[in-house]
């Protein structure tokens, strides 16, 4: 995987975020939203029909649910079943910006820029995001297997399909529904929060389900 990031040097600075701040972070939630911003800004480079680029996301994906192994106990810990729709959101739109204070602060800087107030300050693809936090509040335990299993995917697709590994990976999805559903939903909100080109969110699943 390091031989496919250095051959495509657009994707350098998703290496760094994957491999050396993921790792570290303190802050997962500003972590992801780095993610977020350098997807878009690397979006015209990626190619859904080249494997290497395949394997490049599926790796940034897995590195993705590393930080969602904490973001999601967060969320199951302030998530109450009595929440309605818009209180939820209230919570987690805080939550993903570090805070009340924070989020408001953002929201002022929003304001003084544009003629436009009222509207709020929102991650891209808002309502994607949304549903896929509410989908792994059922399951926040298999996370961490879906960051496991998606490195491995990444690996397989940059160095081909090698029947026996295959295997053990289909056992490993079978055991767990949760990975298929949480790394396609995932990989779709990336994918369009991102402004990447939509077949890579159907290649994403095609090798989820062809396993």
């Amino acid at each position: 995987m390091f031989d496919v990031y250095r051959k495509n040097g657009w994707s350098e600075p998703l290496f760094d975020l994957a491999r050396n701040v993921v790792p570290l972070t303190q802050t997962p939630w500003s972590t992801f939203r780095k993610i977020l911003a350098e997807l878009r800004t690397i979006r015209g480079n990626v190619d859904p029909a080249k494997d290497e680029h395949l394997a490049i996301f599926v790796d940034l994906l897995s590195s993705t649910f590393v930080l969602w192994a904490v973001m999601g106990r967060d969320i199951r810990r302030f998530y109450e079943p009595s929440m309605d729709a818009s209180e939820f959101q209230t919570v987690f739109r805080y939550y993903v910006w570090g805070g009340k204070e924070s989020y408001n602060i953002r929201q002022q800087m929003r304001d003084r820029a544009t003629a436009e107030n009222g509207i709020t300050v929102e991650l891209p693809a808002w309502d994607t995001l949304v549903a896929f936090a509410g989908l792994i509040v059922s399951a926040p335990q298999s996370i961490l297997e879906c960051a496991h299993i998606c490195r491995e995917i990444s690996i397989r697709t940059a160095t081909g399909v090698n029947a026996p590994f295959d295997t053990r990976l289909s056992n490993r999805l079978k055991s767990n529904t949760r990975i298929r559903q949480f790394s396609a939903a995932l990989g779709n909100y990336l994918v369009v929060a991102g402004g990447l080109p939509k077949d890579l969110a159907t290649r994403v699943q095609n090798v989820l389900f062809a396993i």
